[in-house]
């Protein structure tokens, strides 16, 4: 039977359970690697000697990490000259903010004022996820700040707002931050040189397998006599398919994608030749690939360049960011200057390369550390002291929303079966059922943060994600200004509280007016606001529902330009977008209990 041999079918892994996989494969990764740690109670690997050799040397402490599936990444990068530590996910599924912040509080406990820098790979959920971590951790006093890093050439001249994936070549962003961490560069210093080195890396990928992710199957299906250009790290299809060919013609076919990153460069840097650009290659191996075709790729890649006269000064082959078992590869450039020559040549020492230094290879008998942090008491949250003598009305207006969301979970859920996993509406219902249960059981406060808080827990994902930054953000507009007017009726303030959750949302979505998503019913609800604030305020609620129903409306014409659709080259659908609407719902709840 043909079909037996087909690389399409359903490998089934190696496993004990599914939902336990991510911690055995951590515990099993660190148990043979003494120079690692692992916290006892949350998914996140450190050096053992970050507190002797980071914090106590005064360096900024290095954090990344992502959805688990890409192993050895990004625990194959922790040590000596590389990061401190990583956070995990589930498979293909961005940490969550409260494991991203549990992991702060860890690695500063002793020492709160210890700068800490995130490198977070450039996907929807790591941005919100570590952003809104990173916001919640600023609230607490920690010192931390992001660095958002995408290389892949997939997609050419295209322009997305969500920005190019992140893809292996991050491993030269961890090396070269690394090498400046253990040099003493501050964290502003740090981040500054990585947003120049990062526009010097691109990133092609080619595979002849889609993945078998392990309680799901395969990741998509590609017919045997096809490969496909372009793939994500999750397993997503990629931008194009050609038909199988030999490694030679593999080769000159994806090479174009980053010529055409490496000539961008070089013309805006005004030179003529590119034996005048010395390079850094790095081979891929993005799980399933048999190392002889890997090397053979390795060679048709080196005579390609050595060709076209690049000057090649490093290369880098092996396992460093991989898709489980997809059988491709990926291969990225890294245009150099002295100073990136210079950081890659400096010591480092970790699973996946190591340079001038060694590890010790002994067992790992004590590699679990206490969780501290797990030993603080639950999070308390006070009543916003602007809704004394108002929460009946808080209260109520709250309800109104959860109540309309949960009405209309069905036909929020055929939205999003346009153009996401048709699970929009169920989302929304799980926060909305959890708020009403506060409500009811009395243990909610008129607390923008404990929404915040509530809301990231039980929905998860973007939307969670998004929500609770929408909320921290009116929290901490709310919180810090002075008011000498009645809140419940100063349209001016909720203009403001408003502008500041929109503000939060839009910083780690990427997304603006016109991008098909919530913020374009959220900014039509202040500039109605702002256009009707010294109208009556029955007239300013119903030019508010009309405004906010029109915009949800109009997203059905626009075509997505953020998140994972925004890869895509689908024409707009013509239903509108499941998050826009659902802010015109609760708006309108919430308008029409004013009255």
């Amino acid at each position: 039977n043909d079909s037996s041999c087909d690389m399409n079918f359903k490998r089934k892994p190696l496993i004990n359970d599914v939902s336990k996989s991510v911690r055995d494969q951590l515990t099993g990764l660190v148990s043979f690697n003494d120079h690692l740690a692992l916290f006892e109670t949350i998914n996140v690997v450190v050096r053992k000697d970050f507190i002797e050799n980071v914090i106590k040397s005064q360096k900024v402490i290095l954090l990344s990490g992502g959805g688990s599936g890409h192993e050895p990444s990004h625990t194959g990068l922790i040590g000596n000259g590389l990061i401190t530590a990583a956070v995990f996910g589930n498979i293909f599924a961005s940490p969550p903010a409260n494991l991203i912040l549990a992991a702060i509080r860890e690695l500063a406990t002793s020492y709160p004022t210890a700068p800490i820098l995130m490198i977070v790979p450039n996907y929807t959920g790591d941005r919100l996820n570590f952003g809104l971590a990173q916001e919640k951790a600023l609230n607490e006093g920690f010192k931390v700040d992001s660095f958002v890093f995408g290389e892949d050439a997939a997609f050419g001249d295209k322009k997305s707002k969500a920005g190019k994936r992140g893809l292996a070549g991050i491993f030269f962003i961890h090396k070269l931050a690394g090498a400046m961490a253990n040099q003493g560069k501050s964290l502003d210093e740090i981040k500054a040189k990585l947003d120049m080195y990062a526009s010097k890396i691109a990133t092609i990928s080619i595979s002849s397998s889609a993945c078998t992710i392990p309680g799901v199957g395969l990741s998509f299906t590609l017919p045997k006599d096809k490969l496909e250009i372009g793939l994500g790290i999750h397993g997503e299809k990629g931008s194009t398919q050609i038909d199988h060919c030999s490694a030679t013609s593999v080769v000159e076919q994806i090479m174009p994608y980053l010529i055409e990153h490496v000539d961008f460069i070089k013309n805006r840097l005004c030179i003529d030749q590119y034996s005048m650009i010395p390079i850094a290659l790095l081979i891929n191996n993005l799980g399933g690939l048999s190392w002889m075709e890997v090397n053979i790729i390795s060679k048709e890649v080196v005579n390609y360049l050595s060709q076209r006269q690049f000057k090649i000064e490093r290369t880098f082959c092996g396992s460093f960011v991989t898709s489980f078992d997809m059988a491709g590869v990926s291969v990225s450039i890294m245009m150099l200057n002295q100073e990136s020559l210079y950081l890659l040549d400096e010591p480092c020492s970790s699973i996946c390369f190591s340079k001038n230094e060694s590890l010790t290879y002994k067992y790992n008998s004590s590699f679990l550390l206490p969780t501290i942090q797990q030993m603080k008491s639950k999070p308390t949250f006070k009543p916003l002291k602007w809704f004394v003598g108002h929460e009946k009305k808080f209260f109520d207006c709250t309800k109104a929303a959860c109540l309309i969301l949960i009405e209309n979970e069905k036909l929020l859920n055929q939205l999003d079966s346009e153009s996401g996993d048709s699970d929009c509406g169920s989302t929304l219902t799980a926060g909305a059922k959890l708020i009403l249960s506060k409500v009811s059981s009395g243990q909610l406060e008129t607390s923008f943060i404990q929404m915040a808080d509530q809301l990231e827990n039980v929905m998860g994902g973007s939307s969670g994600a998004l929500y609770s930054l929408f909320f921290t953000g009116a929290d901490n507009y709310i919180k810090n200004t002075q008011f000498k007017d009645d809140l419940s009726s100063n349209v001016s303030i909720w203009i403001q509280t408003l502008q500041s959750a929109t503000h939060l949302v839009s910083k780690y979505s990427y997304a603006q007016v016109g991008d098909r998503t919530m913020i374009d019913t959220l900014h039509a609800v202040v500039m109605a606001l702002k256009k009707s604030q010294s109208l009556p305020l029955p007239e300013i609620l119903n030019q508010v529902i009309e405004a906010s129903k029109e915009a949800a409306d109009q997203t059905a014409f626009m075509k997505p330009r953020v998140g994972r659709a925004s890869y895509s080259d689908s024409e707009a659908v013509n239903k509108p977008d499941p998050g826009a609407y659902a802010v015109h719902l609760w708006m309108k709840a919430i308008c029409q209990q004013l009255k």
